[in-house]
Protein backbone atom coordinates (compact mmCIF):
# COMPACT_ATOMS: atom_id res chain seq x y z
CA UNK A 1 0.00 0.00 0.00
CA UNK A 2 1.17 3.31 -0.63
CA UNK A 3 -0.81 5.74 1.36
CA UNK A 4 -3.20 4.73 4.56
CA UNK A 5 -5.30 6.26 6.99
CA UNK A 6 -4.08 4.41 10.02
CA UNK A 7 -3.92 5.04 14.01
CA UNK A 8 -1.04 6.70 14.91
CA UNK A 9 0.80 5.86 18.28
CA UNK A 10 3.95 8.42 18.50
CA UNK A 11 5.70 6.01 20.90
CA UNK A 12 5.84 3.17 18.41
CA UNK A 13 8.66 2.76 15.87
CA UNK A 14 7.65 3.62 12.24
CA UNK A 15 9.49 2.83 9.71
CA UNK A 16 11.63 5.42 8.12
CA UNK A 17 11.02 5.07 4.72
CA UNK A 18 6.99 6.51 5.67
CA UNK A 19 5.94 9.65 6.14
CA UNK A 20 3.52 10.45 8.54
CA UNK A 21 1.31 13.30 8.65
CA UNK A 22 -1.04 12.94 11.79
CA UNK A 23 -4.60 14.30 10.70
CA UNK A 24 -6.77 14.41 13.99
CA UNK A 25 -7.31 13.27 17.38
CA UNK A 26 -10.23 11.45 19.38
CA UNK A 27 -11.28 10.41 22.48
CA UNK A 28 -12.06 6.87 23.25
CA UNK A 29 -14.69 5.89 25.88
CA UNK A 30 -16.52 2.91 27.09
CA UNK A 31 -20.30 2.76 26.51
CA UNK A 32 -22.31 1.24 29.22
CA UNK A 33 -25.67 0.86 30.79
CA UNK A 34 -25.98 3.13 34.12
CA UNK A 35 -26.88 0.15 35.94
CA UNK A 36 -22.98 -1.29 35.15
CA UNK A 37 -20.60 -1.49 38.48
CA UNK A 38 -18.16 0.93 36.35
CA UNK A 39 -20.97 3.63 35.20
CA UNK A 40 -20.48 5.70 38.67
CA UNK A 41 -17.12 6.25 38.03
CA UNK A 42 -15.10 9.34 36.18
CA UNK A 43 -13.38 7.42 33.98
CA UNK A 44 -11.93 3.53 33.21
CA UNK A 45 -8.85 1.91 33.39
CA UNK A 46 -7.53 -0.70 30.39
CA UNK A 47 -7.50 -3.34 33.68
CA UNK A 48 -10.61 -2.24 34.50
CA UNK A 49 -12.69 -2.99 30.99
CA UNK A 50 -11.24 -6.44 30.98
CA UNK A 51 -12.83 -7.91 33.52
CA UNK A 52 -15.87 -7.03 31.26
CA UNK A 53 -18.18 -8.59 28.49
CA UNK A 54 -17.18 -6.15 25.26
CA UNK A 55 -18.89 -5.40 22.00
CA UNK A 56 -18.09 -3.00 19.32
CA UNK A 57 -19.59 -2.79 16.15
CA UNK A 58 -17.97 -1.95 12.58
CA UNK A 59 -18.18 -0.59 9.19
CA UNK A 60 -14.78 -0.65 8.28
CA UNK A 61 -14.48 3.04 10.18
CA UNK A 62 -11.00 2.98 11.74
CA UNK A 63 -12.29 4.77 15.02
CA UNK A 64 -14.97 2.21 15.87
CA UNK A 65 -12.04 -0.99 15.45
CA UNK A 66 -9.33 0.81 16.82
CA UNK A 67 -10.28 0.20 20.38
CA UNK A 68 -9.09 -3.31 20.21
CA UNK A 69 -5.47 -2.71 19.15
CA UNK A 70 -5.52 -0.11 22.01
CA UNK A 71 -6.51 -2.38 24.53
CA UNK A 72 -4.23 -5.07 23.16
CA UNK A 73 -7.49 -7.33 22.43
CA UNK A 74 -7.89 -9.67 19.62
CA UNK A 75 -11.42 -9.99 18.78
CA UNK A 76 -11.61 -13.04 17.99
CA UNK A 77 -10.14 -14.83 20.83
CA UNK A 78 -10.84 -11.95 23.41
CA UNK A 79 -13.33 -14.10 26.26
CA UNK A 80 -17.03 -13.10 25.56
CA UNK A 81 -16.20 -10.16 23.54
CA UNK A 82 -18.70 -9.77 20.25
CA UNK A 83 -17.68 -7.88 17.33
CA UNK A 84 -20.31 -7.22 15.24
CA UNK A 85 -20.94 -5.54 11.49
CA UNK A 86 -22.51 -1.63 10.68
CA UNK A 87 -25.69 -1.45 13.74
CA UNK A 88 -24.72 0.47 16.38
CA UNK A 89 -28.33 0.80 17.67
CA UNK A 90 -28.49 -2.95 18.01
CA UNK A 91 -25.34 -2.51 19.94
CA UNK A 92 -26.50 0.01 22.38
CA UNK A 93 -29.65 -1.75 22.78
CA UNK A 94 -27.70 -5.00 24.07
CA UNK A 95 -25.28 -2.57 25.93
CA UNK A 96 -28.55 -0.69 27.66
CA UNK A 97 -30.36 -3.85 28.85
CA UNK A 98 -26.65 -5.85 29.91
CA UNK A 99 -23.29 -5.67 31.66
CA UNK A 100 -21.47 -5.27 28.10
CA UNK A 101 -19.03 -2.14 27.34
CA UNK A 102 -19.09 -0.71 24.09
CA UNK A 103 -16.38 1.42 22.65
CA UNK A 104 -16.67 4.76 20.68
CA UNK A 105 -14.82 8.35 20.90
CA UNK A 106 -16.73 10.50 22.85
CA UNK A 107 -17.45 12.77 19.25
CA UNK A 108 -18.43 10.05 17.81
CA UNK A 109 -21.31 9.49 20.86
CA UNK A 110 -22.02 12.85 21.29
CA UNK A 111 -23.49 13.43 17.75
CA UNK A 112 -25.60 10.02 18.57
CA UNK A 113 -29.20 9.99 18.96
CA UNK A 114 -30.32 11.64 22.49
CA UNK A 115 -32.57 8.45 23.12
CA UNK A 116 -29.06 6.91 23.74
CA UNK A 117 -26.96 9.13 25.03
CA UNK A 118 -30.04 9.48 28.22
CA UNK A 119 -30.12 5.59 28.45
CA UNK A 120 -25.82 4.61 28.12
CA UNK A 121 -22.98 6.37 30.15
CA UNK A 122 -20.01 7.39 29.02
CA UNK A 123 -16.55 7.10 30.53
CA UNK A 124 -13.31 8.27 29.49
CA UNK A 125 -10.49 5.68 29.59
CA UNK A 126 -7.99 6.44 31.40
CA UNK A 127 -4.93 5.62 29.81
CA UNK A 128 -5.62 7.01 25.82
CA UNK A 129 -7.34 10.17 26.90
CA UNK A 130 -6.74 10.85 22.60
CA UNK A 131 -5.72 9.04 20.19
CA UNK A 132 -4.71 10.18 16.80
CA UNK A 133 -5.25 8.93 13.48
CA UNK A 134 -2.78 9.92 10.63
CA UNK A 135 -2.11 9.67 6.90
CA UNK A 136 1.04 7.50 6.07
CA UNK A 137 2.24 7.41 2.82
CA UNK A 138 5.90 6.06 1.24
CA UNK A 139 8.48 8.77 1.12
CA UNK A 140 9.35 7.61 -2.68
CA UNK A 141 5.57 8.39 -3.98
CA UNK A 142 6.51 10.56 -7.47
CA UNK A 143 5.25 14.18 -6.88
CA UNK A 144 2.82 13.39 -9.82
CA UNK A 145 1.85 10.09 -8.87
CA UNK A 146 -2.09 8.86 -8.40
CA UNK A 147 -1.57 8.19 -4.69
CA UNK A 148 0.94 11.79 -4.14
CA UNK A 149 -2.89 14.11 -5.61
CA UNK A 150 -5.15 11.53 -3.45
CA UNK A 151 -3.02 12.29 -0.67
CA UNK A 152 -2.77 15.86 -1.19
CA UNK A 153 -6.61 16.29 -1.76
CA UNK A 154 -7.41 13.88 1.35
CA UNK A 155 -5.06 16.52 3.54
CA UNK A 156 -6.45 19.68 2.06
CA UNK A 157 -9.76 18.11 2.46
CA UNK A 158 -9.36 16.98 6.03
CA UNK A 159 -7.41 21.02 6.89
CA UNK A 160 -11.13 22.48 5.49
CA UNK A 161 -13.57 19.61 6.72
CA UNK A 162 -13.18 18.97 10.49
CA UNK A 163 -14.00 20.74 13.34
CA UNK A 164 -12.32 21.82 16.28
CA UNK A 165 -12.50 18.97 18.63
CA UNK A 166 -11.23 20.41 21.70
Amino acid sequence: TDIAFLLYLPQNDYPEELSITPAFEFYPVAIMSPHHPLATLKSCSRSQLLGYKLITYSNDDILNTAIFSVLDLDPVTQKDTITTLGNVNACYQLISNSDYIGFSTMETFSKTSERWQNKLVALPIEEYNNLSCALFKKRSLPPDSPQQMLFTYILNHLSQGLPDNK
